[in-house]
Formats: structure tokens, sequence, C-alpha cells
């Protein structure tokens, strides 16, 4: 098992997405996860070799710099949770409509790479997991998944407003 690829249009194997990506025909929006179990597992959980997870990650940013839609990409790299360490940040609470999941929980690692993002900098703007439907939903002009999806911080902070008509060059693999 070597991970699954999300599109609009329902499910597909990783293999698909590179070649979506290499023919530039990618959706406007997918969801990539890696495989978790078994021989072929490539997260990066404990017990797992973590240097499969990291070539997955170094293997989908350069399908997507070598991709015909590189100017119009946006890959945002986030973990699932804090994976057991201690953070000396307390949580904020957010908008839910369930009292249970009002607190976020402990900070999780983040990346965003594309073409318009800023560069050599951490954006200090609070995020969540709801960013990502957010950004989306702003984006294409959909309605709101939900009130916490709503009120969530969208990713434009981290892009770069004067790489938007001049969008930089893919990384050197």
């Amino acid at each position: 098992a070597t991970g699954g690829y999300a599109k609009l249009t329902g499910l597909a194997t990783i293999e698909r997405f590179f070649e979506d990506a290499a023919a530039g025909n990618l959706p406007p929006f997918a969801i990539i996860d890696p495989a978790f179990v078994g021989g072929g597992a490539n997260d990066d959980h404990p017990a797992h070799d973590i240097r499969l997870g990291q070539a997955l990650i170094g293997s989908i940013a350069a399908a997507l710099g070598q991709s015909p839609q590189w100017n119009r990409c946006l890959f945002v790299l986030t973990y699932d949770e804090h994976g057991g360490f201690y953070d000396h940040v307390p949580p904020p609470e957010v908008i839910d409509e369930d009292v249970d999941f009002r607190r976020l929980g402990f900070r999780v690692p983040s990346i965003v790479i594309g073409p318009t993002v800023r560069r050599g900098c951490a954006v200090d703007d609070v995020f969540e997991h709801s960013s990502i439907p957010a950004t989306a939903t702003r984006r294409f002009g959909l309605d709101p998944l939900n009130a916490r999806a709503d009120a969530a911080n969208d990713l434009s902070s981290c892009i770069d407003p004067r790489r938007i008509g001049d969008p930089l060059a893919p990384p050197v693999v």
C-alpha cells in the first residue's frame, strides 16, 4: 500500500496523483493520505520508518514542482496530532457546535508550499485543521461546511501578495 489520493471525483491511488500532476490534470482540491499499515507504511507515526514518510512528502513536492500546474498550486502539509509532545502554549478555544470540541489541542506542525507562498518565515496566525476547508470554501466561493470552518482563519496570510502575478519558479529537485 502506498497511500491514497482523494479528488473531487472520488478516491484514486497515489500513482494516479503523480500521473495527474505530470499531465496537468490535478483537480482544484485534493487530499493525499499516506499508507498507515503494513510493510508499505509511509507515514510518520511511531514504529514506522519516518524516512518513508519524508520520501513521500518530498515526492509530492517534486511532482507539484514539475507539474504544468505549479503556478496555481498550494500544498498544505499538516499532521493529525501532536504525537504526545509537550507544548508550552495553552490551546485556544474555537467555535464548535459540540462543546467537547471547543478547545483546540496541542499545536501540530504544518508547512505550506507553493509558488506564491511567503518564503523563510513562520506565520503567527492561529490555524487549525478547519483552516484548510476554510481556505477552500473562501477560495472557491463555497458555503462554509459549518460554523467552526466559517470562523477559522484561512491560509491567506501564508500568501505573498507580490507573487500572485509573479509566481516563483518550482523548487529544484
